[in-house]
């Protein structure tokens, strides 16, 4: 029997799907919302199927259609649930979405339920953050996002847990531009880690109201270190190394980039550009990896398993 159910958020991206599936393994019933039912249904197309098995209490997963702009739809989607992790990108998203959640699970709780977690209480909200969250780089509208989302959650009054995560490796493919030296070294984070991590704190009591910083399991590396040294090299040698950029101005006056540029996703990516080669990772994860263990999955390791699955 599952000891929770547990609604995510935000459950088909990079990042919510690797939590839902690994909350279900670890024996919790799960609900994924999403704007679009047929996107998470076809996602977790599935999920539930097991010839050997057919108990019905087993855990599973159960898609639910919703919007965060929707308190009324929110609370639908919590019904019955004693947890919620929240996964929302997108900047002013973020902190919109999480200040929408946290009303609905008021309401919820007003609605007769008690603070306790019985007869489908919320009693506990995770939401992933990022490392490099500080007040000195909230110029930077992703980080002010996310620090508002982290102040809405910690006033709330539920129980919560923030995940304060480094650079995913889950984004390697992505990069192929780099602006500046970027010397930072990162402790690069496998999804499948954070999302058993996740999963881990909502039965460990020690969890509760703390702020933690995950990282991998190092060594540390430049961006430009792990996508020439380790991702291309094992993943896709055909590919050209990532390319560094001294300035804005000389990225806008690339010809190649014209086109892309004029677009507005764009240019939100030369602002996280511009914030990426000002930040560095914040905290301590000595605390994250006593309470819910710490990752093991190497920046080596991920390449040669997702070359493995591309293959």
């Amino acid at each position: 029997m599952a000891s929770e159910t547990i609604l995510v958020i935000g459950a088909t991206g990079m990042l919510g799907e690797p939590v839902a599936r690994r909350l279900v393994a670890d024996g919790h019933n799960v609900k994924v919302m999403s704007r679009q039912i047929s996107k998470v249904e076809a996602t977790f197309a599935g999920s539930n199927d097991d010839d050997d098995d057919d108990d019905i209490t087993r855990p599973h997963i159960t898609c639910v259609q919703g919007d965060v702009s929707d308190l009324s739809s929110l609370q639908a989607a919590m019904k019955d649930c004693t947890g919620i992790h929240i996964n929302l990108s997108g900047g002013e998203m973020e902190s919109f979405g999480t200040l929408q959640v946290i009303k609905a699970a008021k309401r919820t709780k007003s609605s007769g339920a008690t603070i306790t977690g019985e007869d489908g209480t919320i009693r506990r909200i995770s939401l992933i953050s990022g490392a490099t969250i500080s007040k000195e780089t909230t110029w930077y509208k992703g980080t002010k996002a996310k620090l508002e989302a982290e102040n809405y959650l910690i006033e709330s009054g539920f129980e919560y847990t923030i995940f304060r995560c480094t650079m995913f490796l889950e984004t390697l493919p992505k990069w192929n531009i780099l602006l500046g030296d970027q010397p930072t070294k990162w402790h690069w984070l496998a999804a499948q880690d954070y999302a058993r991590m996740v999963s881990k704190s909502f039965t460990t009591p020690g969890a509760a109201n703390k702020v933690l910083f995950v990282y991998g399991p190092g060594p540390s590396y430049t961006l430009s270190e792990a996508v020439n040294d380790f991702y291309i090299p094992i993943c896709d040698p055909s590919r050209q190394p990532i390319q560094t950029i001294d300035s804005l101005e000389e990225l806008r006056k690339m010809p190649s980039n014209e086109e892309y540029l004029k677009t507005s996703m764009s240019e939100k990516r030369i602002a996280k550009l511009n914030w990426l080669s000002k930040v560095h990772e914040l905290g301590d994860p000595s605390e994250a990896n006593d309470l819910l263990g710490a990752p093991t999955i190497s920046l080596e390791e991920w390449c040669k398993d997702y070359r493995n699955q591309k293959n």
